[in-house]
């Protein structure tokens, strides 16, 4: 049995990414919230994450507790007993990987100007030609992916580790009213209306 530790679901991307990856596995899971901007945050997220950050991925071997602490390392891990959640064909494999790794590590410019805040009453927001070109980027990626004629709703046929990578971008894109290309709207209601995604909003727009 694993354990997903997760931050706020209104404005944790990370942890709706890891808790996606999870939710496709099927494997049997439980979540614990600790909430942020508490007095005893930091020493909570001390308690089980060695990097001082979550989401974290606990399983119990034995007497001996495992960590995992990144949420791409947390869908390695997941993906490992789950082969489906990358594509089956090599190259889309590589290029999903390639995806995920500069949603990992990019779009910086994208994230600071739109707050990941699922509670947010959609509204647009100025933004400059830096948050454009991530736009641009994002939207080119999606629009490759989609216009490939694979069978499935997501960018490489069924759902997967790219598609719950993808989401909090669809989130973005509903929240300051960002205009995409009709494939790329199309993509984002597929990723927001999916029971998965509809469960988590609605644990969202409860916290307080």
């Amino acid at each position: 049995m694993f354990k997903l530790i997760i931050a706020d679901k209104r404005y944790s991307s990370w942890s709706l990414r890891a808790w996606l990856v999870l939710e496709a596995s099927g494997l049997p899971f439980e979540e614990e919230v600790i909430r942020l901007y508490k007095s005893d945050t930091a020493e909570r997220i001390r308690t089980v994450s060695p990097s001082g950050k979550i989401p974290c991925l606990l399983e119990q071997i034995g007497d001996r507790r495992h960590s995992v602490w990144d949420s791409l390392a947390i869908a390695e891990t997941i993906a490992e007993q789950q082969t489906d959640l990358w594509p089956g064909n090599r190259h889309d494999r590589a290029t999903a990987r390639a995806i995920v790794a500069e949603m990992h590590a990019g779009f910086l410019a994208l994230r600071e100007s739109c707050p990941f805040d699922l509670p947010r009453a959609p509204e647009p927001v100025d933004v400059d030609d830096t948050v454009k070109e991530d736009i641009a980027r994002l939207c080119s990626r999606i629009a490759e992916g989609r216009g490939t004629g694979r069978h499935g709703e997501g960018l490489f046929g069924a759902f997967g580790i790219v598609d719950a990578y993808m989401t909090p971008i669809a989130a973005r894109f509903r929240s300051y009213e960002i205009h995409v290309p009709p494939v790329v709207a199309r993509y984002r209601d597929y990723l927001l209306d999916r029971p998965a995604f509809r469960t988590w909003e609605a644990a969202a727009l409860i916290e307080r």
